[in-house]
């Protein structure tokens, strides 16, 4: 329902800042296998929706809003 922060997670496990997502928005992101990747909602990095390994080859992930 609102935007979110797109994070990597460094090879220490510190959050590096990519990019804000607003609501409807989309991101293509090369990265490796491996790497992790954190989606919060708001400032603080609370809460998070999703914690993402990428693995090799082409994956996708994609965050919609539930129905309920």
């Amino acid at each position: 329902a609102g935007p979110v922060k797109i994070y990597w997670l460094d090879y220490d496990g510190r959050r590096q800042h990519y990019m804000d997502l607003a609501p409807g928005e989309a991101l293509t992101q090369p990265t490796f296998a491996r790497h992790w990747w954190l989606v919060v909602r708001n400032e603080g990095g609370q809460p998070c929706i999703g914690l993402f390994q990428a693995v090799a080859g082409n994956s996708r992930i994609k965050l919609s809003k539930s129905a309920r």
